[in-house]
Parts: structure tokens; C-alpha cells; sequence
């Protein structure tokens, strides 16, 4: 009798067990379900892999909103003039190239209908087709080598560190100089000269 009574107490804890145990895996998976994918705290320092990076472009000229706008990596001339409010109606459009991709530490001059071409010309603003005044690593200043795509004040000042070292024999060996890897020389090549 006491043998049955025993099985009796030790099946029933073991049903209890498994309903608490199935209470618990379903409790978890609710959880699970209504749980936000990803919470970021304030000290977090990775950035999701989804994020894209900020950048920061310099626009002037005929701009409604001139000044250091916030940009996405990717985003090109088109997306900064909006961004800016707008070109203004005296812009010359027909002369830059709104497809550009805009990369960190540029500074981008929206021309004036009229306006001298040596007073704004920006290599790889201006439509493909134009390839005169090509600038010349060896000796521009740092204002001129700021005029090439992705080429903004820090790096054209380890341009002129570079040089100040050793003369540039050929164009590619603007790809010695940190932070110009073979994605930027290939946007300035065409753009510059030795």
C-alpha cells in the first residue's frame, strides 16, 4: 500500500514538473516573439552593419541653406542641394554633375549662371566631359587638392606631408598616402596630374 501510495506522489510531481517545465518553454517563447530585435544603449559604441555611415559635405553658392550638411555614404550631389533647401534660381545646374556620389569632407561650389569657370570649377562636379585644369599633386595648394572628390582638409594636408617627403613620380603613388586607398585614386585619376 505504502509502495502504490509512493508512486502515486511521485507521478503526480512528475506531471507538475512537466506542465511547469511546458509553462515555462511557452512563457519564454512569448517573450522571444514580443521581444524588440535590437536595443541600443547610450554606451554602445558598434554601429549596426545596416546603418549607413554619416558623412558631412560643405555645400556653397547658389544654395537656399549653405553650409556643412549631414549626408548617408552613397548619397550623391542631388540628395545634398535638397537636403540644403534647394539650389537657388540663378544656379547653373547645367554645368555640375547632380550625379555625383558625395563623399566625407567635401566641399561643393554650386556655380552662378555666368560665373567664371575658374572661379568654381570643382573637378568631378563638373560634367564628365570636362578634363581641362587638372590639378597637380606636386605642387597645388591645399585649397586646390580640396577642389577633388573626397579629398577634404585632412587629407589634402597629408598630400602635402607626402610630398614635402618625397616628389610623386606618378600618379599612383597618391596611393602611399594614408586614407587613399584604390576606390579614391580611382575617382582622382583622371582628375589630377604629376
Amino acid at each position: 500500500m505504502l509502495k502504490k501510495h509512493f508512486e502515486k506522489i511521485v507521478l503526480a510531481a512528475a506531471i507538475l514538473i512537466l506542465a511547469f517545465m511546458g509553462f515555462l518553454n511557452q512563457k519564454w517563447a512569448d517573450e522571444e516573439r514580443i521581444k524588440p530585435q535590437h536595443i541600443k544603449t547610450a554606451g554602445e559604441e558598434s554601429k549596426s552593419s545596416e546603418e549607413p555611415e554619416e558623412i558631412f559635405v560643405h555645400l556653397t553658392g547658389e544654395i537656399k541653406n549653405p553650409g556643412v550638411i549631414s549626408l548617408k555614404q552613397g548619397d550623391r550631389l542631388v540628395d545634398a542641394i535638397q537636403i540644403a533647401g534647394g539650389h537657388t534660381t540663378n544656379a547653373d545646374i547645367e554645368n555640375i554633375n547632380l550625379a555625383l556620389k558625395i563623399e566625407d569632407e567635401m566641399k561643393i561650389h554650386i556655380p552662378k549662371i555666368g560665373e567664371i569657370k575658374a572661379d568654381y570649377e570643382i573637378q568631378g562636379v563638373m560634367d564628365s566631359g570636362n578634363k581641362e585644369n587638372l590639378v597637380n599633386i606636386n605642387n597645388a595648394t591645399k585649397e586646390e587638392l580640396m577642389t577633388l572628390p573626397s579629398i577634404g582638409e585632412i587629407k589634402a594636408q597629408k598630400i602635402i606631408d607626402f610630398r614635402e617627403k618625397q616628389k610623386f613620380e606618378k600618379k599612383e603613388d597618391l596611393k602611399n598616402v594614408s586614407g587613399i586607398g584604390d576606390k579614391t585614386y580611382e575617382e582622382l585619376e583622371e582628375l589630377i596630374t604629376i
